[in-house]
């Protein structure tokens, strides 16, 4: 299970969580987004995450209303705010095209910072195990 602290900060490979709303009727058009990133644009989204600093990520669609969720767990190499950096300052063109389909999904610019995003951990079962005291 993961350390509710270590999740929060981001760094050092701590797992970050985001939920990010897709706009209503949004879910069919996102997954045609993902296999896309899965097909044609491998090669493209394998490179932009290198350069973003992610060395892990899982993504999820949850049903909500009035539109679903995408939840989105992310390892990366670094602070999550250095990650938001590189991706505000990149000029490269896959970036602006994941910028663009995120605005049309999401309605959300990402390039001003995702942090905003983040889920709070706030329990964990079972409870981590405490130290056995020597008697």
């Amino acid at each position: 299970m993961l350390d509710p602290g270590a999740s929060q900060s981001g760094a050092d490979g701590a797992p970050v969580t985001l939920m990010l709303p897709l706009r209503p009727g949004q879910s069919e058009a996102w997954r045609r987004v993902i296999q896309e990133l899965q097909e044609s644009r491998c090669a493209d989204f394998d490179a932009a995450c290198r350069r973003w600093g992610i060395r892990k990520l899982a993504l999820w669609l949850a049903p909500a209303r009035p539109g679903d969720l995408v939840v989105v767990q992310v390892e990366l190499s670094g602070a999550l705010t250095d990650a938001e950096e590189r991706f505000a300052r990149s000029q490269q063109p896959f970036d602006q095209w994941i910028t663009e389909r995120v605005r049309e999904l999401h309605g959300l610019d990402l390039r001003i910072g995702f942090a905003r995003y983040r889920a709070e951990l706030v329990g964990v079962w079972p409870e981590t195990q405490k130290p056995v005291e020597s008697h």
